[in-house]
């Protein structure tokens, strides 16, 4: 009987351990979305940000070409 019992605890035990883990690394997993949803807007900023100098360059360069 007490070997069913401790059998019984170590098992709550185990399943509790597991929830655990798995908790901690969803967390995990969650951080590094965020981190990586952060990184991929500033990258999209950045690239807008390259993309309107370029129009901007661009279209200076062309209105040097039709004033010459």
């Amino acid at each position: 009987m007490k070997i069913n019992k401790f059998i019984k605890k170590l098992d709550k035990q185990r399943k509790l351990d597991m929830k655990i883990s798995q908790n901690d690394n969803f967390d995990k997993l969650y951080n590094d979305f965020q981190k990586s949803s952060r990184y991929i807007d500033q990258e999209q900023k950045r690239m807008m940000q390259n993309q309107k100098d370029m129009k901007k360059h661009f279209d200076e360069l062309t209105e040097r070409v039709n004033k010459g």
